[in-house]
């Protein structure tokens, strides 16, 4: 007896139905909705581990397996590397989708990269829109983890993708036939493995709840950051960690649709997803916000179905265009934050004040229906998201509604840090062009607001017109000033690249059109023609001149500074130019194997005599040391300051240096070192008691630098340790009589509007340098700070002045006039003779988040340059 075809695919239906189990036959802990059901072909989570879900934090090591092990059975799922982590760990995408999406990858993102880029569907062939979109599926990506201790959200990702591959229910059913859904478990395997490594050492079998417990108090420097203690959900558009690098180089192959970022804060909050609170970065536009209100309503009704606490529009913003939701946003996807309660003081357990006991399982089943409730929302209206994203994209081809800005250009004559703001913004898909001959502008702009009737912009200019598809990121990146209405800022209010570049540029309001050719990083040269007789000079002016310096040290290589201005074989060299003696052993071999290193520039010279200022041989040119380096670290000390100089030394220059605890300080055997850095920080002030402070006074007389940063600088000066007589107090205002000043009600309203007007969200002010002072040698003469506070230090007068606040130092943030005043005219960097040695103080932290490279300048001459200053 023969069935026909129709029966027999009847009776396979039923036989599928009757066998699809709830997970496997286990209890579906982790529902997205009831009746959830699996095939079974793939193991849970709980049934590859030996252990439930949630139980425990899971390894680095073990989730990648698992992963794998998915992709081993399954053809619906394929798992990719992409990079390494500083320490050397994984980072992998998994690619889900129906097999016939993984089958044809390379294809989808081919046409992703169309969608993307509407220029690239040309009139030769190339399909429109709307033979397009039914060849693509919705591209989703869903990113875990970019904060360690932030530990629930990997242990979600673990279960949405297991249902996702083996699910038969309706929605993960939906989500593999529209949907390919790029899910990157975990950001940031360095600090979750800190943060999983402690809390198992530390933690009670189960989990104590008790917030008392030590378990829930993580020691510094926590598993927040990196490796090299970046916050990397702030690193989006800077790219200055590996893991960011290597991230963004996938995003820009895939081009998402949707991008959501998992977090987790307060163990007493509940849970946020967008929409976002303001202030918005106003180049987002908004068709953005109304799907972030979509999508946030489908995540609503996904947690009323299970009576969970939410809440949305408050607390995180859509400003700074470094975060994982920004960023994206920026550059056309729908990109989201979702912060569950818990994070590195949540534990397993961790009972709230309300009573209620939240746990891991909690935590990542939140998670898990809040991203399958996003992927189904997407997924149901695919066509329309994938439209406004084309138009999103396709818009920025044609105009800028953001704002009257059309195009920036950035004349050469800045060095490296012009070639770094140009690779930057190229490495973010933003496209960038190079004059190719002089091109004469009218009525441009430039960074301090001046207009010009005629502006010369040489060959060689960089050139960025915004009517590109990434032109609205390149406007928030690029734009002086951010604009903003009154609002408590959750980041910094003020980033402004060629502004943390120091590099001068102009702003157009109209697109200008000039010859150009598309930016390269510039070829660093391979060899010198020919061997200088008498000496090779290089000037110094950056990074990389550093490293070169660095690198001739390592090889014990003899190196001279000149202090004042020279020509020499008609060139022009700057203050703080090197020279190398030829006649020094091993000096020829050594600058040809760093010129290819470091990719700079010397020039051999055959005679010591200049044509004009100090010969070669003159007196007044001092010999450089290496500097043998020691770096203030551990409790006490920011983990963020610190690790910008860890990143600085290890990744950009190659520079040995000991990390000594703070709290151990009046210890340290300082005679091993010439430089003490002592690292923005709140714990300086009861660390540096008298011993310790007359510690480091001896030290410096006999000869030692200290360089502070932030705090730790106004922790040494006349108010704090007095080991510097620098002073930061203002001088406070006449008093008046309390008896006329009558008494003033405070509404609610009010002080909240007070303490908006008093913020210092991250502000960029004008600096001016004092070109003669070697710390200043290689700097342009004016420069802009970042400050996150306005203490700062009051002028001395007697030439340690190194760097001062202008008379009109506001250039970019939200601040008050009252805050303005209290930085005006007073001092950024200062210097001050101690004995035989120097203290160097910088109010703010000049290498904050590894990218505000116009005041790396200042520090680096700290460093290096400190036997001339």
């Amino acid at each position: 007896m023969t069935l026909s075809r129709a029966r027999f695919s009847g009776l396979t239906a039923l036989l599928l139905i009757l066998t699809a189990s709830p997970l496997g036959g286990q209890e579906n802990r982790f529902p997205f909705r009831v009746g959830d059901t699996v095939e079974g072909k793939v193991p849970s989570p709980d049934e590859y581990f030996g252990t439930p879900l949630g139980s425990r934090f899971t390894p680095h090591h073990e989730t990648l397996a698992y992963l794998r092990a998915l992709g081993e059975r399954s053809d619906r799922i394929t798992v990719q590397s992409y990079g390494r982590t500083g320490e050397g760990r994984e980072l992998v995408l998994c690619f889900i989708g129906s097999a016939e999406s993984i089958g044809r990858l390379g294809e989808i993102a081919t046409l992703q990269g169309q969608l993307a880029d509407p220029r690239l569907r040309s009139a030769d062939g190339a399909e429109d829109l709307g033979d397009l979109l039914p060849r693509l599926p919705a591209v989703l990506w869903l990113s875990y983890n970019v904060h360690g201790n932030e530990a629930s959200a990997t242990e979600a990702a673990l279960w949405t993708v297991y249902q996702l591959v083996d699910g038969t229910d309706s929605a993960a059913r939906a989500i593999r036939d529209q949907a390919l859904v790029i899910i990157d478990p975990c950001l940031n395997p360095d600090g979750r493995e800190r943060y999983r490594q402690w809390y198992h050492q530390v933690a009670m079998e189960g989990g104590n709840p008790d917030p008392e417990s030590r378990e829930h108090d993580e020691p510094w420097p926590g598993g927040r950051a990196n490796h090299y203690l970046f916050d990397l959900n702030r690193d989006w558009a800077w790219q200055s960690q590996p893991e960011t690098r290597a991230r963004i180089t996938e995003y820009r192959r895939w081009w998402p649709l949707v991008h959501v970022d998992f977090h987790e804060m307060s163990p007493e909050s509940t849970f946020f997803f967008f929409p976002p609170e303001k202030p918005i970065n106003r180049n987002v536009p908004e068709s953005t916000l109304r799907w972030a209100e979509t999508i946030g309503r489908a995540n609503a009704t996904a947690f009323d179905s299970f009576g969970w606490l939410y809440y949305t529009a408050e607390a995180f913003d859509l400003f700074y265009p470094g975060y994982g939701d920004s960023w994206p946003s920026l550059q056309g996807a729908i990109g989201m934050t979702y912060e569950q309660a818990g994070g590195g003081s949540g534990g397993l357990r961790y009972r709230r004040r309300d009573g209620v006991e939240l746990t891991l399982s909690d935590r990542l089943h939140h998670h898990h229906v809040a991203g399958m409730a996003t992927l189904l929302a997407a997924v149901e209206r695919k066509e329309a998201l994938q439209k406004d994203f084309h138009t999103f994209r396709h818009g920025a081809t044609g105009s800028t509604e953001a704002g009257e800005v059309r195009q920036y250009f950035f004349p050469p004559g800045h060095g490296e840090r012009l070639e770094h703001l140009g690779a930057l913004l190229a490495a973010q898909g933003i496209e960038v062009g190079i004059l190719s001959a002089e091109l004469v502008a009218e009525g441009l702009t430039d960074f301090h607001g001046v207009v010009h009737e005629v502006v010369r912009l040489p060959a060689g200019t960089l050139s960025v017109a915004l009517d590109q598809p990434s032109g609205r990121l390149a406007s928030a990146l690029l734009e002086p000033r951010a604009e903003v209405t009154d609002a408590y800022f959750y980041d910094v209010s003020a980033w402004s690249l060629p502004m943390a570049m120091a590099v001068d540029g102009y702003l157009s309001g109209i697109r200008i059109e000039a010859t150009t050719v598309p930016f390269a990083p510039r070829i660093r040269v391979e060899r010198i023609e020919g061997e200088a007789r008498y000496a090779y000079l290089l000037e110094w002016n950056g990074i990389r001149s550093a490293r070169a310096l660095q690198a001739l040290h390592d090889r014990g290589i003899p190196v001279r500074l000149v202090p004042e201005k020279i020509v020499i074989a008609g060139h022009r060299y700057a203050p703080g130019t090197l020279v190398i003696p030829a006649r020094s052993e091993g000096a020829h071999a050594a600058v040809r194997e760093v010129t290819a290193l470091c990719g700079v520039e010397f020039r051999a010279v055959d005679s010591g005599w200049t044509e004009e200022g100090i010969d070669l041989g003159s007196e007044k040119v001092s010999a450089l040391r290496p500097p043998r380096i020691a770096v203030v670290t551990g409790s006490g000390v920011s983990s963020l300051s610190f690790g910008a100089v860890w990143s600085l030394f290890e990744q950009d220059l190659d520079v040995p240096f000991s990390a000594v605890e703070l709290e151990g300080l009046g210890g340290v055997d300082l005679a091993n070192y010439d430089v003490l850095i002592l690292p923005e920080g709140f714990g300086y002030r009861n660390a540096l008691d008298e011993a310790t402070t007359e510690h480091l006074r001896g030290w410096v007389r006999a000869g030692g630098t200290v360089i502070a940063l932030g705090g730790a600088a106004f922790a040494i000066s006349e108010e704090g340790a007095k080991l510097s007589g620098r002073k930061t107090q203002l001088e406070p205002p006449p008093r008046k009589d309390d008896a006329e000043t009558p008494a003033e009600r405070k509404t609610i309203a009010s002080l909240r509007k007070q303490r908006e007007e008093r913020q210092v969200p991250g502000n960029i002010f004008r600096i001016e340098l004092d070109p003669d002072h070697p710390l200043a040698f290689g700097q342009p003469r004016k420069l802009f700070a970042f400050m996150e506070e306005t203490r700062t230090f009051a002028l001395a007068g007697d030439g340690g002045d190194v760097a001062a606040f202008t008379a009109d130092p506001a250039a970019s943030g939200f601040i008050s006039e009252e805050n303005v005043e209290k930085v005006r005219r007073r001092v950024y960097l200062a210097e001050e003779r101690l004995g035989q040695g120097h203290l160097v103080l910088f109010a703010g932290d000049p290498n904050f988040r590894g990218f505000w490279h116009g005041l790396t300048g200042l520090f680096l001459n700290a460093v290096y340059l400190r036997s001339t200053y």
